[in-house]
Formats: C-alpha cells, sequence, structure tokens
C-alpha cells in the first residue's frame, strides 16, 4: 500500500495552503464539484485533501506491515480502509503532537462507541476496551518477505478477549473474530528492552493462551495505547475471576480420581470424589512453586511448616488433560489477587 501513497506525501495537516486568494477562490467553488464537498468545512485561505472518519480509525508511523518506522512521517486508516496518505511533520515535536492529538480523538470517540453498545449488552456481556494492535505473524502468511505485521484489533467483551482482522460493524460481525479466549486461559506478559525482540518494534507483549500453547507477538503505536490495552486487560481479568470465583479441574492424585478446586477466596484444595472429602487444602500464598511438562503432569510445591517441619515445604503431584488450563488459571487467579490487593503492583514489576 505504501507504493500506493509514497510519492504524493501530504505535508503536516492533511491541508495545504491555496494558491488563491479567498475571493477568487469562492468563485472557483461554483464549478467545482468534487471538491466543493470539502472545502464548505475548510477555513478561508485552505483546501482540503481529504476527510477521513476517525471512529476505530488507525494511526501507525512504520512503513506497512514492517517494522521500519518512518521519519517524522505518519498515515492514518479510516475503517472502510480509506488512507490520508503519507503525512510529513516538520520535525519530532510536530510529529508526537498530532500522533497525541489525533489518537486522544479516536479513543474518546471509540468510548463513545462502547457506551452506545453497552446499552444493549447485559452486564455480564459489557465492551471494557477496544483498540488496535499490530500483530507479528509467520513469514508464510505474507506474499512479500519484507512484511511480517498486520493491524489487529482487539476487543474485550465480558470475560472474552476477541482478536478481529477489522472492526465489527454490528452484532454479527463479533462472531468473526480470527482469535476467541476466555481472558483467564490467556497471559500478557511485557517484552523487555533489555533482552532481545523479534524485531525492532517498541512496545511490544507477548498474549499467551492455554489453547494449544498458541502464542500472538503484538506491539501498540505508543507508549499510551500500550498502557491502555494494559491496564484494560488486567481490569477485565480481575473483574471476570472475582465473577468466576471458582473453577474445578478433572485430575487424578496418588490414582484416585480427584478435582482440583481453585477458589479466589479459599485457594486452592483437592476434592476425592470416592470419598467426597478434601484431601488438603492451602492459600495461594502458599504455593512456593509449580512446574509441569506441558501435557499431564503438574507439580504443586506448598510452603507448609505445620506439617513439614524438617523441610518446610511439601510436594504434590497431579495428573490431568487439562495441565495448561490449571496452570493459565492459576496464573489468572494469582493476578487478579494482587489486583486487588496492590493495583499499583503490576505497573512497577511487569509481567515478562
Amino acid at each position: 500500500m505504501d507504493r500506493l501513497y509514497e510519492p504524493n506525501t501530504w505535508k503536516s495537516a492533511l491541508k495545504t495552503h491555496s494558491e488563491n486568494m479567498p475571493g477568487e477562490r469562492s468563485d472557483r467553488k461554483q464549478s467545482e464539484g468534487v471538491e466543493s464537498r470539502f472545502e464548505d468545512d475548510a477555513p478561508d485561505g485552505w483546501k482540503t485533501l481529504a476527510k477521513i472518519p476517525l471512529p476505530m480509525a488507525f494511526i501507525t508511523r512504520y512503513l506497512w506491515g514492517t517494522d521500519k518506522i518512518r521519519n517524522n512521517a505518519f498515515e492514518v486508516r479510516a475503517v472502510d480502509g480509506t488512507s490520508t496518505g503519507i503525512i510529513h511533520c516538520e520535525d519530532k515535536k510536530a510529529l508526537d503532537q498530532w500522533i497525541k492529538h489525533i489518537q486522544n480523538h479516536i479513543t474518546s470517540l471509540n468510548f463513545k462507541s462502547i457506551k452506545m453498545s453497552n446499552k444493549y449488552l447485559h452486564k455480564s456481556e459489557q465492551i471494557t476496551y477496544i483498540g488496535w494492535v499490530s500483530e507479528r505473524l509467520p513469514e508464510e502468511h505474507f506474499e512479500d518477505p519484507k512484511q511480517r505485521w498486520e493491524p489487529r484489533f482487539i476487543i474485550l467483551k465480558g470475560g472474552e478477549l476477541c482478536i478481529f482482522e477489522s472492526p465489527p460493524l454490528n452484532s454479527e460481525d463479533l462472531n468473526k473474530c480470527v482469535s476467541l479466549y476466555k481472558v483467564y486461559d490467556t497471559a500478557f506478559k511485557v517484552v523487555e528492552k533489555v533482552k532481545p525482540a523479534l524485531d525492532k518494534r517498541d512496545h511490544a507483549f507477548w498474549l499467551e493462551t492455554s489453547v494449544n500453547n498458541i502464542k500472538h507477538y503484538m506491539s501498540t503505536e505508543t507508549t499510551q495505547q500500550f498502557s491502555q490495552f494494559e491496564s484494560a486487560y488486567h481490569r477485565c481479568l480481575h473483574a471476570t475471576v472475582y465473577n468466576l470465583q471458582t473453577r474445578t479441574f478433572a485430575c487424578s492424585h496418588e490414582g484416585r480420581p480427584c478435582g482440583l478446586v481453585l477458589d479466589i477466596k479459599q485457594g486452592i484444595s483437592l476434592y476425592d470424589i470416592p470419598t467426597k472429602r478434601y484431601t488438603w487444602q492451602y492459600r495461594f500464598s502458599d504455593l512456593d512453586s509449580s512446574t509441569d511438562d506441558g501435557k499431564i503432569l503438574l507439580r504443586l510445591v506448598f510452603r507448609d511448616d505445620k506439617n513439614q517441619p524438617n523441610s518446610g515445604v511439601i510436594t504434590k503431584d497431579i495428573e490431568s488433560d487439562e495441565v495448561l488450563a490449571i496452570v493459565y488459571t492459576m496464573h489468572a487467579f494469582f493476578i487478579a489477587k494482587i489486583i486487588a490487593t496492590d493495583p499499583d503492583y503490576l505497573k512497577t514489576i511487569p509481567l515478562t
């Protein structure tokens, strides 16, 4: 797409000063059909080159599909795919101001869309976030080997995280997401700058899932967008877990059929099915470590000074076909409890 726009770059604010005087321009407007529609809103002496609807629009500084950033330039694309072309600014200060103001306006319009949509949704299905990210996809996904990134539209709706190729414009489109996860089956992990990244994009993160161990490598355009999504994700996770309260997984322990129970208030416990009694129970804070083989075996190590005075820890080996789901749900419950205790903790020490 950049090849279509790069030769015809537009300066600063989508507008260029007219060469004609205001009086001459008013006469010319009567004879110009298409352009007059745009010039009606333009101040005297200015000519509107393009109008882009901003609700759910996408703003980017990157060359399309790559990790190469433009020098003091950006592009805005609307929901219908129309583009401003490449807008060049005088310097980085002007660039940052334009991006900030445009993105703030997009965010404000998106928030209004959320409020309107939530009027018709049940409380358990309320939308808490909509916005764009970019996802790094496998090389075979593209015809052009230089391209590795595609825009993705994310919606946090109720307890679900939905990933779309383009924004859903009606209720039927909500079912057309490319990926759909329960938020407690996912984990948000920041890509640290000190560690090697997959490429040169900033504000990157992993969205890992328990569904076949699928991982999404994503990035946002700005620090502000990153913070907004991270905060919205954790708010959604906290609300979902506390609404869920408890989750039980079929498993076996020492050869006996059991149920591993995760309860946000009671902690982690094992229910023995033959005797219909709880075999053991620990608080989340008692969990010292956990390991798994990614397939069937899960090992939980609890601190237990009372029953294990010598070592201070006790190990519980559990077998389950839902090992990854157990691990991700435990992670979600831990994060929810941390947020409930100290909402700012994850801002100072992000998960990586």
